[in-house]
């Protein structure tokens, strides 16, 4: 936050800086995205055992019903992707289960998977 604000930019959360160049968003992202922390080590897509922890536990969601896989998102890290982007969070049916009871399962299964539940 430091670094976005010697640049002169307004930091997330913080009321916008006014007239700011555009440019600028380069300059800062060169210098102040390397102080940033890196993701969890599940979540690190420079990290090769990232991406078969993910694909591990899309395997455990699948396998209880959860329409899942893994994405890799703009910004480097891996994550999921749940209900294949047409779930209804309103509706809870076998072929696609609910956002909120997916989180739960994404839970046991990276808990699952944590404890060498999954091969």
């Amino acid at each position: 936050m430091k670094c976005v604000a010697d640049h002169g930019v307004a930091a997330r959360g913080r009321p916008a800086t006014p007239n700011v160049d555009p440019s600028l968003k380069d300059k800062v992202k060169q210098d102040c995205d390397p102080l940033l922390p890196l993701p969890p080590w599940e979540n690190d897509s420079s990290n090769p055992e990232a991406i078969d922890f993910q694909r591990k536990v899309v395997e455990c969601l699948r396998g209880k019903g959860v329409k899942a896989e893994v994405k890799t998102s703009e910004d480097g890290t891996v994550g999921l992707s749940l209900g294949g982007g047409k779930a209804d969070p309103n509706s809870i049916d076998k072929a696609d289960k609910s956002i909120d009871q997916a989180m739960t399962l994404a839970d046991t299964c990276e808990k699952e998977v944590f404890a060498g539940g999954r091969k």
